[in-house]
């Protein structure tokens, strides 16, 4: 999850490894969540990672009890995510396309041309790169956290044209808390260097503007913290372009006995 700036872990986890409360800390610190307001976690070190051929000693992390109700909703238990920071002497690579992750020293071999290079400046130790909406320069955070393509904060509404303006949306959840967000489908274009993604979909909600997974499922995205950029890689430079969007007006999550309605 490239929009969280800290490893998180659930409680039964972080209990099942050992992870340790570090001696300066012994109580909940705030951190900041996907709305944008305060959600308290724990500070912990895990002792090892591994992922595939990559183990990562002395973790910094966190322990978040947000974790049972997130597994509810994606239907299939999460017992932790992943943050930024972790990655920052490596290139790493998350293809969607090929549903892969690929971790090294070295640019990795054998994916598509690069479409795009965009230079990062990292805030709360989150990837912000610059975007053109409707020709401005728009700051915006990669959040592969993120189900959404963009997201925008409500300041920016009133500011950009919209081919369809924006109504109640659904309800999402993030670490801490669930919300209720709207949606519109702006006019004219985004441009993610010389990609260019057509009257795209975008989500209102608090917190920073961002790109989420809808904007980027089709390229091999790929960072380098040490060199400050993020480069999209993919095989096809055709424009991205706007797509039907269909909802039954409810919110829904899976529980046990089926599907719980959440919103209407």
């Amino acid at each position: 999850d490239t929009g969280c700036s800290v490893t998180l872990i659930s409680p039964e986890l972080a209990a099942a490894v050992g992870a340790v409360v570090p001696d300066q800390i012994k109580d909940f610190v705030a951190a900041q969540n996907g709305l944008g307001d305060p959600t308290n976690v724990t500070p912990v070190v895990i002792e090892s990672i591994e992922l595939g051929g990559v183990r990562f000693e002395d973790v910094p992390a966190a322990v978040s009890n947000s974790f049972d109700r997130l597994s509810t909703i994606q239907g299939r238990r999460i017992d932790g995510a992943l943050g930024f920071p972790l990655f920052s002497d490596l290139y790493v690579g998350l293809d969607f396309p090929n549903q892969r992750v690929l971790l090294g020293r070295q640019w990795p071999a054998g994916v598509p041309a690069i479409q795009a290079g965009l230079p990062v400046v990292e805030h709360a130790d989150v990837p912000f790169v610059q975007v053109q909406i409707q020709g401005k320069p728009v700051e915006v955070m990669i959040d592969t956290g993120s189900n959404h393509g963009l997201q925008l904060p409500a300041g920016l509404v009133s500011s950009l044209q919209w081919k369809v303006e924006p109504r109640v949306g659904s309800m999402v959840a993030v670490i801490g808390e669930v919300g209720r967000e709207q949606i519109g489908r702006l006019a004219g274009s985004l441009l993610l260097g010389a990609i260019q993604e057509v009257e795209p979909t975008a989500v209102v909600s608090p917190g920073p503007a961002s790109l989420g997974l809808r904007s980027l499922e089709r390229f091999c995205v790929i960072f380098h913290a040490s060199e400050n950029m993020v480069w999209l890689c993919g095989t096809n430079s055709a424009p991205i372009m706007p797509i039907a969007e269909r909802s039954i007006g409810l919110s829904l999550y899976p529980d046990q006995g089926g599907l719980r309605i959440a919103g209407v």
